[in-house]
C-alpha cells in the first residue's frame, strides 16, 4: 500500500496501467487486492489520466471480439492465482 501512496498520481500512466485490463478497464479490488482507500486512489487517478490524454479509455470493441479478450482475461487471472 505504501507504494501505491508513493506511485498513485494521473502523471504516472505506466503505474497505473498495472490496474487497467487490456481491454482499457478498470481492474475490480478482488484482482487488484488494495484497500479500498488505495483502490479509490487509484481508481481516481486513472479517471483524471483519462479525461487529460495520458491514459486511453476503454477500448470500444465488437462484443465478439469482447467475449475473447475477458475468457483471455480470465485466463490470464487464473494463471496468476488472482481469481
Amino acid at each position: 500500500a505504501p507504494e501505491v501512496r508513493r506511485h498513485a498520481d494521473y502523471r504516472n500512466a505506466a503505474f497505473l496501467a498495472r490496474f487497467v485490463s487490456p481491454a482499457g478497464r478498470l481492474l475490480p479490488r478482488r484482482r487488484t487486492r488494495l484497500p479500498v482507500s488505495e483502490h479509490l486512489r487509484v481508481t481516481n487517478a486513472i479517471k483524471v489520466a483519462r479525461t487529460m490524454g495520458f491514459m486511453a479509455h476503454e477500448a470500444r470493441l465488437e462484443k465478439v471480439h469482447l467475449r475473447r479478450v475477458r475468457e483471455a482475461e480470465a485466463r490470464q487471472a487464473a494463471e496468476q492465482g488472482l481469481l
